[in-house]
């Protein structure tokens, strides 16, 4: 890598490329970058496992530019070298005085920097083989920068092991923690989770390594940390650390203040079992997973956290909370914890998530019911984890899925105050037509749940989706839920898209509302606003019969969009194939003229399994600087800045609810009604004096039958009824071409080919 310095004070370090990196094998040239106190650190990979003996600070480069200790101006890093014992390995390129008192004055000679990194890697590739202590140095305790010239010294991040050196910035003091992890058995065991610093997140331990400490099993059971309050959170297991079949507990202490010296027993013999059954006359499906998950925040500086999700799995892997037949990652059948204490300093919170549902090997038809149960408790892990869910405790939710084909996925995301999981991993694969799911929380009002659908979109070259996601919401017990997805054609949205998602974010041109949380669960991002000139679009790519219903992206389609000014052209993009950007009216600025102007703004998608299948989509409004502001509900918000108002630009939009068979077909020779809606986007008022035509083919819009007006009803959508002609007359699909307009002006035409196939 090399550095470029942007002069000032201090100077501005960025890391960039560097033509010596080429040749080195993946392990020697990657690193870390991070930032800690406002200097940027840059760690060799080969050198994390040792960092409880080498200095982080040596990889500081924004000290080392600023204390003129950079390769422009200097081959040596001066250290300081403590010794365990008289002899101690050699390491390549340092050069010591006669050590006095067990340190020693040293340089490292940069031009060997890299011998020196293979030594590292084939001490620990060593160690790991050989089962003893991993990131240590024989006979060296501890490797420090030292100060040079006038530039003092940062303070040290609290790392594994570590403590300030002598004669750098004041600082914290610091104290010797030590964890002593006690098995199910009494026995002492070994651990692995956080230790976390509730004050301030960003003095806690192991702060490079994602906050994960190993215990035991060859790794220190001491850290020095900073003066303050702690939690420790972490799985206490019976044998060494990566071996997932031995029995294991999470034990939590999850405020412990370390004014002194001290020691924390973790006491795997306080776990009590987490256990869901279901009442009788329920039947208890034969696939059953449980999974356990918390969020410990810090006053200042954010949290740690395990959730279910996929950005957080591989920590409930590794800290065993996860627990599922056939797993390969846990042998314990019934997860514990430990009972813990309401907490006074920043928030702990707990969950147990249940799912029990068909063998996802058994993939024959009809489904049978799913049941998802979710057990939070606010504040702490309650004294019983044991539980139990009769049938009048159960929201009965029953679906009806449309596809041509199995769908491979039926996800429920489940948001908490604290967290996000995933509920379905690991589910069968779902059947076209109606099947039966069951929610559950012990605590409802804490709870939204929101569902998602996936449907295979193509399997050349590789599988490629759209996943549908459905609106947010809380259920009660005994309540019933009826719906469909996936029921086309599928067409835009006019749902507001949530501004946190499961696994991303909406980023908003001028800011995110600092007033919410990074995961507030109802947050949202108007369809289509305008602000001073700046118009920003956010129309969700495709919605099913539901308008409620929406897709965050479909990449395995070409796409283009185009956008006109009083009938002048002001953007214009495409995308020809799969793996390029795919362009679509999402996270869309639209460059807004300040008087009143019309403006149109077109979109249209092709599927790559069949280039016939297209869905086109022309937006014509009027919209102007002095249009009214509008009245947004609280939790939702537009751009570019979020703390001011502004306006809704007047797009309909059209959902259709056609009378199709699971398989996505309707009859041939019979008559059939084209029923569809008009709408607003949301939380815009629904548009007046709308009326809509109807124009039909059934040779894939090579010719069009005349529009025909639909006719208006008394619920607000609109109906035409057709002749469907013989299947042999027909290119087995059914297009629609729809045109809508509003008492304003406003309009939408929407051409779909290949809308819905045709039966004999």
């Amino acid at each position: 890598m090399r550095l470029e310095t942007t002069p000032g004070s201090p100077p501005a370090v960025t890391v960039l490329p560097s033509g010596a990196d080429k040749g080195k094998k993946p392990e020697q040239a990657a690193f870390t970058q991070l930032q800690l106190g406002g200097d940027t650190y840059v760690v060799p990979n080969v050198a994390i496992p040792y960092l409880s003996t080498i200095d982080i600070r040596l990889f500081n480069l924004s000290y080392l530019a600023r204390a003129g200790l950079d390769d422009e101006h200097s081959a040596t890093l001066p250290v300081s070298v403590t010794y365990s014992r008289p002899t101690a390995t050699t390491l390549p390129g340092v050069t010591a005085t006669a050590p006095a008192g067990g340190k020693a004055s040293a340089g490292i000679d940069k031009g060997q920097a890299s011998q020196l990194g293979e030594l590292l890697t084939t001490q620990w590739q060593r160690a790991e083989k050989s089962g003893a202590p991993a990131g240590k140095l024989d006979g060296i305790a501890r490797i420090e920068l030292a100060r040079s010239g006038a530039e003092k010294l940062p303070v040290a991040p609290a790392m594994l092991g570590s403590a300030p050196a002598s004669g750098e910035a004041a600082g914290p003091a610091y104290r010797t923690l030590t964890l002593n992890p006690i098995t199910r058995n009494g026995e002492p065991g070994h651990a692995i989770g956080f230790v976390q610093n509730v004050d301030d997140l960003g003095l806690s331990p192991n702060g490079v390594e994602l906050g994960f400490v190993l215990v035991g099993d060859g790794y220190p059971n001491t850290f020095s940390v900073p003066t303050g309050t702690y939690s420790i959170t972490t799985t206490v297991v019976d044998g060494p650390i990566g071996d997932y079949s031995v029995p294991s507990a999470f034990v939590a202490e999850p405020e412990v203040s370390v004014t002194a010296d001290t020691t924390v027993d973790l006491d795997a013999r306080k776990a009590v079992p987490f256990e869901t059954t279901l009442e009788a006359p329920l039947e208890t499906p034969e696939y059953r997973q449980d999974m356990m998950t918390f969020t410990r925040t810090s006053e200042r500086g954010g949290d740690r956290r395990v959730q279910a999700t996929n950005g957080s799995l591989l920590s409930m892997i590794f800290m065993r909370m996860w627990s599922f037949p056939g797993d390969d990652f846990n042998d314990n059948d019934v997860l514990s914890a430990t009972p813990t204490r309401p907490v006074t300093k920043g928030s702990f919170d707990f969950a147990g998530l249940t799912q029990y549902a068909q063998d996802p090997t058994d993939t024959a038809a009809p489904m049978r019911p799913s049941y998802r149960l979710a057990f939070p408790t606010e504040g702490r892990i309650p004294d019983s984890l044991t539980n139990s869910v009769g049938q009048s405790d159960l929201t009965t939710v029953r679906t009806t899925i449309y596809s041509d084909k199995p769908v491979p996925n039926h996800f429920v995301d489940l948001y908490l105050p604290w967290s996000v999981h995933t509920l379905g991993v690991e589910a069968p694969v779902v059947h076209p037509g109606e099947h039966v799911d069951h929610w559950y929380s012990s605590a409802p009002e804490l709870t939204l749940w929101q569902e998602a659908v996936t449907r295979e979109e193509a399997t050349d070259p590789e599988p490629r989706y759209i996943r549908i996601y459905g609106p947010r919401r809380s259920v009660r017990p005994g309540e019933q839920i009826s719906q469909e997805w996936h029921k086309g054609p599928l067409v835009p949205s006019p749902i507001a898209p949530y501004l946190y998602e499961n696994g991303f974010s909406i980023s908003l041109v001028g800011g995110n509302p600092t007033d919410l949380p990074m995961d507030s669960p109802t947050a949202t991002v108007c369809t289509a606003c305008r602000q001073d000139n700046n118009g920003m679009v956010y129309i969700r790519p495709f919605s099913d019969s539901d308008p409620r219903h929406a897709s965050r992206t479909a990449e395995d389609r070409t796409s283009a969009l185009s956008f006109y000014r009083n009938g002048k052209l002001a953007i214009n993009r495409a995308a020809a194939a799969p793996g390029h950007t795919y362009v679509a009216p999402d996270g869309l600025a639209l460059p807004l003229l300040a008087e009143a102007a019309t403006y149109r703004l077109d979109w249209t998608s092709t599927e790559h399994r069949d280039p016939a299948i297209s869905t086109t989509t022309r937006w014509t409004f009027r919209s102007g600087g002095d249009d009214p502001a509008a009245d947004l509900p609280k939790d939702m918000f537009c751009g570019p800045d979020t703390s001011r108002d502004c306006s809704l630009l007047p797009l309909l939009f059209l959902n259709y609810d056609l009378d199709l068979t699971p398989a996505l077909t309707a009859p041939a020779g019979s008559p059939f009604e084209v029923a569809l809606r008009v709408s607003a986007q949301q939380a815009a008022p629904a548009p007046t004096g709308v009326s809509a035509t109807v124009s039909v083919s059934y040779d894939d819009g090579a010719t069009w039958t005349d529009p025909r007006p639909a006719t208006g009803r008394a619920d607000g959508t609109f109906a035409l009824p057709v002749q469907h002609p013989p299947l042999g007359e027909t290119s087995g699909f059914v297009s629609l071409r729809v045109n809508a307009r509003d008492a304003a002006g406003n309009s939408v035409e929407q051409e779909l080919i290949h809308a819905y196939a045709l039966h004999g």
